[in-house]
């Protein structure tokens, strides 16, 4: 973080661990799977009036992971 820009915006900066790890880490495996689904480009599919079926990725026999298991990795 550029500190010395946040103060000079007149910013307060604060590290809070802890203070919302799960949640974290439960958008992270839910972006996996709307990845998997293909939920943004369906959404705009819909929105533009288009309704045919996108075929998406099943989680079956994959493996998913994680890159470093920090706080919220071990969630």
């Amino acid at each position: 973080m550029d500190v010395d820009a946040i103060r000079s915006l007149g910013r307060l900066l604060t590290n809070t661990p802890g203070g919302n790890e799960p949640a974290v880490a439960d958008h992270a495996v839910g972006l996996m799977l709307a990845v998997g689904k293909r939920v943004a480009q369906a959404h705009a599919r819909l929105q533009a009036d288009d309704w045919r079926v996108l075929v998406g990725t099943e989680l079956y026999r994959k493996t998913v992971g994680l890159i470093g298991l920090g706080r919220i990795g071990r969630q």
